[in-house]
């Protein structure tokens, strides 16, 4: 069985549903491009209903060639890490979660902040 990764883009559109922020999620990936597993990308949640938004920075991992985990920080919005002092890092956003490429290049992605709880989201995987 071949685990190998190949290099892609990935885009998803997501919900943070949290009823407080009830945002929005859009996020851009590069995977497996530093030694076929480790990655980059970025995130952005805007709510629909208030002025919350956030724009994460963080890595991507391949476990399998269907199977990445990502985890970032919120480095340059008003809660991002840039932006706060020692004592204020426990308002920094993280995030963490998992994605799943389930059929040729369609996923999706389940992800999760103690800030604002879990994050859903699917798109297309693209291959360079």
């Amino acid at each position: 069985m071949n685990y190998s990764t190949t290099q892609a883009f990935h885009i998803t559109a997501g919900y943070v549903p949290k009823a407080s922020i009830n945002a929005l999620k859009a996020t851009f990936a590069f995977n497996d491009f530093f030694l076929r597993r480790i990655g980059a990308y970025t995130s952005m949640e805007k709510g629909l209903n208030s002025d919350f938004f956030t724009n994460i920075f963080g890595i991507t991992g391949s476990l399998h060639k269907n199977i990445y985990m990502w985890g970032g920080v919120e480095f340059f919005t008003k809660n991002g890490l840039l932006n706060s002092d020692i004592s204020g890092l426990d308002k920094v956003r993280k995030e963490f979660g998992v994605g799943i490429i389930l059929i040729e290049n369609l996923l999706i992605k389940g992800g999760w902040s103690q800030s604002v709880g879990p994050t859903f989201g699917a798109g297309v995987r693209i291959p360079i």
